[in-house]
C-alpha cells in the first residue's frame, strides 16, 4: 500500500539534479499564446522554436536554471513581449542593463526587489 507519508518522504528527499526539464520544439504550435508561466521547472534552455511565439506578451520563467545571456537572442525575437520575469536564473548585470536599454518598454524582472 502506498500512503501519503511515503509520497511526502519521496518529495522531501528528491534531488534537483540534471537532467533538466525541456520544453518541446512543438511549443511553436501555440502561436496565439499570449501569456506563459513556467516557474520552478529546472528548465536549462529554451528551444529555438520558442521564437515562433510572436503573440506572447507576458512570460514568466522565474526560478529555473537558465543562463539569460544565452536566452536573450530568443527574447529579441518576441516582438509582442511586454513583461518578462526571469528572477532566480543566471545573469550578467551588464548584459541585463544593455538588454533593458535595447528594449526600454519591456518590464524586465530579473531580481527580487530590495526592501
Amino acid at each position: 500500500n502506498f500512503n501519503s507519508r511515503q509520497l511526502l518522504s519521496w518529495y522531501e528527499n528528491r534531488q534537483l539534479l540534471p537532467p533538466f526539464r525541456k520544453i518541446p520544439q512543438s511549443i511553436r504550435n501555440l502561436r496565439k499564446l499570449k501569456s506563459l508561466t513556467l516557474m520552478h521547472l529546472d528548465i536549462h534552455e529554451l528551444p529555438n522554436s520558442f521564437k515562433d511565439l510572436k503573440n506572447l506578451t507576458y512570460l514568466n520563467l522565474s526560478y529555473n536554471k537558465l543562463n539569460l545571456t544565452e536566452q536573450f537572442p530568443i527574447f529579441r525575437e518576441l516582438p509582442s513581449l511586454k513583461e518578462l520575469h526571469v528572477i532566480g536564473n543566471q545573469y550578467d548585470e551588464e548584459i541585463i542593463r544593455a538588454f533593458q536599454k535595447e528594449f526600454p518598454n519591456l518590464k524586465l524582472h530579473y531580481k527580487l526587489k530590495e526592501k
